[in-house]
């Protein structure tokens, strides 16, 4: 297909009802400056994803007004799109005021090698918007790891600039990483029926970690048997995630503390250098790292479990710690927001990608 072309699908036409809002609308980050006329991100740059992937995302539009009584909407996507679900509702946000907006819920078709490249229409009432998408499907490789991301950053409530996800794509490339991503709904199994046997590693973090049911935690539990890796990331930042990673890391003997330490004037930039950071194949090549408002974790038994970085605010205790886990292993990081954590300005020149890379290779198998 030439990604320059448009070509379309027939639209998505859904009604509102008089007075009735669909569904539930997830608050943005306060800091955001909303604005009619945007949307959150602001583009669906997804990257290189591989041949058979799932990879699903979600956006929210911002369009004028605040009465919903026999509104009319579209959603006009690509052939490599399909929509999955488009919500129509209302939301406050302090003095900017009241807002109409729309969540549009995608997933990629991967079937196929190719570059993708069109936007998805939105009509709301007489208000038009355009989402750009690109994607780049490619071969798989034999060597690249098969990594489970629940749930997608590409979220509606992640950002609204996409150009904080260029680190994470930049890795994805040089990693060689065929990664699966996943959006999460409340309520609903975060693996759904997913064989786990079928990744080398699984990512939880944010609202995939949040919504982890225990069916969940049984399949991440036989994956860890079986010798694969889970990387958890969770903080206090992230309300309810620190009580939901636990789940997973107190029966492999790690545990993360629901705070953060305070610095002067603000909140806590932790900058940890070679003496705080572990001699391990999951650390090599990282020599200086940065964490923004980290939570720290502490192990019960140092034969198997070990701080990989210190957390000099908790003494014996650290910002990543590594658990064994039958044949597999299971890694804790004190961040929530894993793709804001090698690209963010406060944790910039540190080496938290390489970091990041190491714990997404592909593990070794164990006897």
């Amino acid at each position: 297909m030439n990604p320059h072309q448009r070509p379309h699908r027939p639209a998505l036409l859904l009604r509102v009802l008089s007075g009735v809002t669909i569904g539930i609308l997830l608050s943005r980050p306060a800091m955001a400056q909303i604005e009619a006329g945007e949307t959150s991100p602001d583009r669906l740059h997804l990257g290189t994803v591989r041949v058979g992937a799932t990879v699903e995302a979600s956006v929210r539009v911002f369009a004028d007004g605040d009465d919903l009584s026999n509104i009319q909407f579209k959603v006009d996507s690509p052939s490599f799109v399909r929509v999955k679900q488009a919500r129509l509702g209302t939301q406050t946000y302090g003095s900017k005021g009241t807002f109409i907006v729309c969540d549009i819920f995608i997933s990629v078709n991967t079937a196929l090698a190719g570059n993708n490249s069109a936007p998805i229409g939105v009509q709301i009432g007489e208000q038009q918007f355009e989402i750009p998408v690109t994607v780049t499907v490619a071969a798989k490789e034999a060597d690249g790891t098969r990594l489970l991301v629940a749930g997608t950053p590409f979220h509606r409530a992640s950002t609204e600039d996409a150009t904080i996800f260029n680190a994470w794509l930049e890795l994805v490339t040089s990693a060689k990483l065929d990664c699966h991503y996943l959006d999460v709904e409340p309520f609903q199994p975060v693996l759904r029926e997913l064989d786990l046997s079928a990744f080398d590693v699984v990512l939880l973090g944010g609202g995939g970690l949040i919504n982890v049911l225990q069916t969940d935690v049984a399949k991440l539990n036989k994956f860890l048997s079986d010798g694969g890796r889970v990387v958890v990331f969770a903080n206090h930042f992230m309300k309810g995630s620190v009580a939901k990673a636990n789940e997973l890391l107190v029966p492999h003997g790690l545990r993360m503390t629901d705070t953060e330490p305070q610095g002067t004037g603000g909140y806590h930039l932790a900058e940890i250098g070679p003496v705080g950071i572990a001699d391990t194949s999951l650390t090599k090549d990282v020599r200086m790292l940065k964490f923004h408002r980290p939570s720290p974790v502490a192990v019960t038994d140092k034969v198997t479990e070990t701080i990989l970085v210190s957390a000099p605010p908790y003494p014996g205790e650290g910002f990543v710690a590594v658990a064994d886990a039958g044949k597999g292993e299971i890694v804790a990081v004190g961040i929530s927001l894993w793709w804001n954590w090698i690209a963010s300005k406060e944790e910039k020149g540190a080496d938290n990608a390489v970091f990041l890379k190491n714990l997404l290779t592909k593990p070794r198998k164990k006897d």
